[in-house]
């Protein structure tokens, strides 16, 4: 019909990437310590958004001996070093561990836990 218009309708393909709140990164994936020292990963801290928020590691799977030194990212932080010390007496192995670090972030009141993190460890004898 003259004069009467009809609505057109148009699709177009929308894109958009995710992006987790904060997600880490580590800048190795292998690391040995000996008896009696430490050695250090870094980790790489990424956050998107405004949460701004302090990171808790927990650290599982290290052998008998070994202990982390810090476990909370502080909230203004970029980048951080995860310490692991080997008391003395720490027994030597002959094959890699797999260490898994995990991570929490409190995001108003609820806590996102992020995916876990894995390395592999290795106890060597003391020089």
């Amino acid at each position: 019909m003259p004069g009467k218009s009809e609505p057109i309708i148009a699709a177009f393909p929308l894109q958009f990437e995710v992006l987790p709140l904060v997600a880490l990164e580590l800048a190795a994936h292998q690391v040995d310590v000996s008896q009696g020292s430490s050695a250090t990963i870094e980790l790489t801290v990424r956050r998107n958004g405004a949460l701004a928020g302090h990171v808790e590691l927990t650290v599982s799977a290290l052998p008998k001996g070994l202990t982390v030194a810090a476990t909370t990212i502080p909230a203004d932080a970029q980048q951080f070093a995860l310490v692991i010390e080997a008391a003395e007496t720490a027994t030597p192995s002959p094959i890699r561990r797999i260490i898994q670090v995990k991570a929490k972030v409190q995001a108003g009141n609820q806590t996102l836990e992020l995916p876990a993190l894995r390395f592999a460890l290795k106890v060597t004898k003391k020089p």
